[in-house]
């Protein structure tokens, strides 16, 4: 599928379609191609790439469908380090976990590494700085990059 961005009445574009796409294989049981295209879409999401609204949003409505549909059967676990200090080993079977990290300098980093047998894992690394006038907070965000083990 060809990649397009519609800007006039649709809003359309090739990432939409394929959200549709992925939407329609969930509905269909067909989790080995939906799989598949959930990689895609990820991969799409995280990149530095401007996406509209429309494009965006349907992209994690099509894809929490399918994770929603899924059953965790195992674990999941990966280590963390923060600033290069002790590793700390975390796991979960939910979809999703969250974890509040010590609050750092400008020079702080984050290691993570997958220690299951999945063979990915995603992450979103959310950053609040101090506010300037200490009235309105403003929070920035990072994208966190997990290498997956081949």
């Amino acid at each position: 599928m060809a990649e397009y961005t519609e800007m006039s009445y649709t809003y359309g574009s090739g990432m939409r379609d394929r959200a549709m796409i992925l939407e329609t294989l969930v509905l269909l049981k067909d989790m080995k191609k939906a799989g598949a295209l959930v990689q895609y879409l990820s991969q799409g999401l995280s990149s530095q790439r401007w996406y509209s609204t429309q494009t965006v949003a349907y992209t994690l409505m099509a894809v929490s469908k399918y994770l929603g549909d899924q059953k965790a059967t195992q674990t999941f676990g990966f280590s963390y380090a923060v600033s290069g200090g002790q590793s700390t080993s975390a796991n979960s079977k939910s979809a999703i976990m969250q974890i509040n990290l010590p609050a750092g300098g400008s020079n702080t980093s984050l290691t993570v590494k997958n220690t299951s047998k999945a063979s990915s894992l995603c992450g979103w690394c959310n950053v609040v700085n101090p506010p300037l006038d200490r009235n309105q907070p403003r929070p920035t965000t990072s994208k966190l990059r997990l290498p997956t083990p081949t």
